[in-house]
Parts: structure tokens; sequence; C-alpha cells
């Protein structure tokens, strides 16, 4: 077990960041960055995730540290409740630019078509809808 998931799945991790949002922030990043890269997906996205979902900052430090995983398909699926939550974090930060760039790099089993569809619609997204018909197709 690595060091960061040891420390990810103590009651205190949360505790014993620095106050300073600048600070915690990049402690945070320099953590899911290393996670992604070495942890397998089943421990990132349920234990881990489950763990940063539960303090606001962390939560979105770990969404906005995926997209660059996923630009390089270095990451290609993710659980659907990860990818909820990450397309409802850009939604809020009104960046669905990012999401559709990346949901083109992402396997179609890890979205939520209704979802996806939806934030589609209303920002009249072009690229992931082509990706997708492919993808169900089979092209």
């Amino acid at each position: 077990m690595l060091q960061e998931e040891r420390f990810w799945n103590s009651s205190f991790a949360f505790e014993v960041l620095p106050p300073n949002r600048t600070l915690r922030t990049d402690a945070l990043t320099a953590s899911v960055d290393r996670m992604c890269a070495s942890l397998p997906r089943d421990i990132l996205f349920e234990r881990i995730y489950e763990r940063f979902s539960s303090d606001v900052i962390a939560r979105g430090v770990f969404l906005e540290c995926l997209e660059p995983y996923i630009l390089m398909d270095k990451l290609v699926a993710i659980t659907p409740v990860v990818m909820k939550d990450f397309v409802d974090h850009y939604e809020e930060k009104g960046m669905l630019q990012n999401v559709e760039a990346c949901i083109v790099h992402l396997n179609i089993a890890s979205l939520d078509i209704h979802q996806v569809r939806e934030m589609g619609i209303v920002c009249e997204m072009c690229d992931w809808k082509r990706s997708v018909v492919y993808c169900c197709l089979g092209w």
C-alpha cells in the first residue's frame, strides 16, 4: 500500500493539511497526481475518491487533476459516480468546454449518457456527440 493511500484512508488526513488554501491545494494536487500515476483505478475511484469527496476543496482538486490524465489517454475509464461529479464540477465552474474535450477520450461505459446528453443539448456540443455515436456503433 502506498504511503498516500494509507494517509488518505486515515481519519486525520484533512486535518493535517495546511490551512492556507493555496498551500492546501498544492499539497492535494501533488498527492492526487502521484496516486493517479500509481494506484489501481478501483482504489483511486472508490476508497480514495470517497475520502476526497468529503472535503469541498479536496473534491474539486481531485476532479481537476483527472483532466490531464484523460486528455493524454492515460485515464480512459472513470466510474459513473466520479464522472457525474466531474461534469457537475466543471459545469459549476462554467468550464464545460473542458468536459467536452475529455469526453471524446473516455470509454463510453464510464459516461452517464443522460447527463452528458442534457449537457450537450444545453451547450450545443458536437464533438462528443460524434464520439458517442461512433463508439456505440463500433466505428
